[in-house]
C-alpha cells in the first residue's frame, strides 16, 4: 500500500460512524502499547498509530492532533535505510512532533 491510500482510509474512517472504535484500536503516544515510550512531554496524547517494521522498513500511521486542534492522518513509510533503526524512528519521531505544533 501506498501512504496515500492509507492515508484515504484513516480518512474515511476518521469521519465514520465507527470513528471511536477504530481510534480505539491505535497506540497512543507517551500513554500505550508500541508508543507507550514514544511522544512524550508536548506530543503525550496527541499521537494515535500504528507502528510496523521490517528489516530496513519502519512506518507509523495515525492520527495526530495540531496545537490548533486540528487532526491530521499521516503515514509515514520508510523502507531501504541505511541507518540504524534507532535513527530512523527518531526522525519519523520528529516529523510527527513538527506536525502537532
Amino acid at each position: 500500500m501506498t501512504p496515500a491510500a492509507i492515508v484515504q482510509l484513516l480518512r474515511y474512517m476518521y469521519h465514520s460512524r465507527q470513528r471511536q472504535n477504530w481510534l480505539a484500536l491505535l497506540p497512543v503516544g507517551g500513554e500505550d502499547g508500541t508508543l507507550e515510550k514514544r511522544f512524550l512531554g508536548a506530543a503525550a496524547g496527541r499521537i494515535h498509530a500504528k507502528t510496523g517494521t521490517l528489516s530496513h522498513v519502519s512506518a507509523l500511521s495515525g492520527y495526530a492532533e495540531a496545537a490548533d486542534g486540528a487532526v491530521l492522518a499521516f503515514s509515514i513509510l520508510v523502507n531501504n535505510y541505511n541507518a540504524s533503526a534507532s535513527e530512523t524512528r527518531a526522525l519519523i519521531d520528529k516529523i510527527c512532533n513538527l506536525m502537532i505544533q
